[in-house]
């Protein structure tokens, strides 16, 4: 899958899901502890399990990657700003 990014006062840029999932795993060898949640439903009680912010435009929204133990992508979460949240 390609993601289409559009970046203010640049070209839009297209990326693999391997581009986002090595976004990831490079925040997480410099020391980035996954903060950011997906909120599951309207209450905002359930949240996804926390990962790495990897892209936010006001045209395309936001994506993260939630990283397993090995480093490899379990999942990718897109949506607009607002479906996230900063956990500590």
């Amino acid at each position: 899958m390609l993601y289409v990014i559009h970046p203010q006062g640049k070209p839009a840029q297209a990326y693999s899901a391997e581009d986002l999932a090595r976004n990831a795993q490079e925040q997480r060898s410099a020391g980035y502890m996954p903060r950011y949640r997906q909120i599951i439903n309207a209450e905002r009680r359930e949240y996804s399990r926390p990962g790495y912010l990897v892209y936010s435009t006001y045209q395309d929204g936001a994506a993260v990657v939630v990283l397993d133990a090995a480093g490899n992508a379990a999942q990718i979460m897109t949506g607009p700003q607002g479906d996230f949240t900063f956990t500590v």
